[in-house]
């Protein structure tokens, strides 16, 4: 799939996720240089309340 924004589309997710408490996504990705498994990371843990 393509997305026009792929790293504003996943970093809203996972911040939503976030914000739930969701600690876990399992995702299927590449390593590269627009790869956004690391956006989403810290998308995920910073807008947590651990």
């Amino acid at each position: 799939m393509k997305y026009s924004d792929p790293k504003a589309l996943f970093g809203y997710v996972a911040e939503g996720l976030g914000k739930r408490k969701i600690a876990f996504i399992f995702t299927r990705g590449y390593l590269g240089d627009d790869s956004v498994t690391p956006l989403m990371k810290t998308a995920l843990w910073r807008a947590g309340d651990w």
